[in-house]
């Protein structure tokens, strides 16, 4: 089964940690990252910035600290966790990219690693929002199991939303030997 294989279990656990563990020291640090961005304050939400600053924080030292290694799939799963928990009910007009990186390099500046510049170099909108979705497929099988004996309308709703997202990958899944795909191939096993 998918679960058992999948990383997204792991980051999803340390992300939820970090919500409710984040402290009052991280405000700091994450004031100091709207400081060294000029001009932070006309381009950014500064509520939403501290919303998502300390968590992103204690997550990334959190995963820096037990999966070092897997910095960079794990930093995905940080930019899914801010856009589909933290914020998931604001509207934004900023570049959400952007805000991300913002938020890794305010934590590389305080914590190195190692891929750090590769991972900013490489990484994109398209690759965030097809792992957003791959993700959002995983919480909403999550969602089916713990709701089975509930209402069948949920359950099918939860289904459903797996099929559209998986539909929406179906006609390049065959052909595509992308990671992605990959990790597709992988929740539908």
């Amino acid at each position: 089964m998918a679960e058992e294989h999948s990383p997204f279990y792991k980051y999803k656990k340390l992300f939820n940690n970090s919500m409710e563990n984040k402290d009052e020291s991280q405000k700091e640090l994450c004031t100091g990252i709207i400081k060294s961005n000029e001009g932070f304050d006309k381009i950014y939400n500064e509520d939403d910035f501290y919303k998502v600053c300390p968590v992103s924080l204690y997550y990334l030292d959190d995963l820096y600290k037990n999966s070092y290694n897997f910095m960079d799939e794990g930093c995905k799963y940080l930019y899914y966790g801010i856009y589909n928990n933290i914020l998931k009910k604001e509207n934004y007009s900023y570049d959400k990219l952007e805000f991300y990186k913002i938020l890794l390099e305010g934590y590389y500046n305080i914590n190195e690693w190692d891929s750090y510049e590769s991972y900013i170099k490489e990484i994109n909108k398209d690759i965030l929002e097809n792992n957003n979705d791959l993700m959002e497929m995983y919480d909403n099988l999550d969602n089916f199991k713990e709701n089975k004996s509930q209402n069948k309308d949920d359950q099918c709703k939860y289904v459903n939303k797996c099929i559209e997202i998986y539909t929406k990958y179906a006609k390049n899944y065959k052909t595509n030997n992308d990671l992605f795909y990959a990790d597709l191939n992988e929740f539908i096993e």
